[in-house]
């Protein structure tokens, strides 16, 4: 087997291609992006509502999903949050409304 190098003239443009080369292919971004939830059980365990989000944050970008060029609310994020919060949860927690951020 031969191995692949990857020659750059920068280091950012190496981390440019580092990160294309070990980007997931689209079909699992896109899976890891829908099956990213926060859950009842994941409150009872204490799992972080940061980490939640910087979870589904970090799906959104590998499957290109991320806020929009100068969407500083990140409204696409902040209403897939919402939506991705089990049933039970989502009862207890109002819509967000367009002003509303992931901060």
């Amino acid at each position: 087997m031969r191995a692949s190098y990857i020659a750059t003239p920068s280091v950012e443009d190496f981390c440019k291609a580092l990160k294309a080369r070990f980007r997931p292919p689209p079909s699992e971004a896109f899976a890891k992006y829908n099956t990213t939830r926060h859950s009842v059980q994941d409150c009872r365990n204490r799992r972080s509502v940061t980490e939640y989000l910087a979870a589904l944050k970090a799906a959104a970008k590998a499957c290109g999903q991320g806020p929009a060029t100068g969407d500083v609310n990140k409204s696409s994020l902040v209403i897939q949050a919402w939506m991705h919060l089990d049933l039970p949860l989502r009862k207890t927690v109002d819509e967000p409304v367009p002003e509303t951020t992931l901060d």
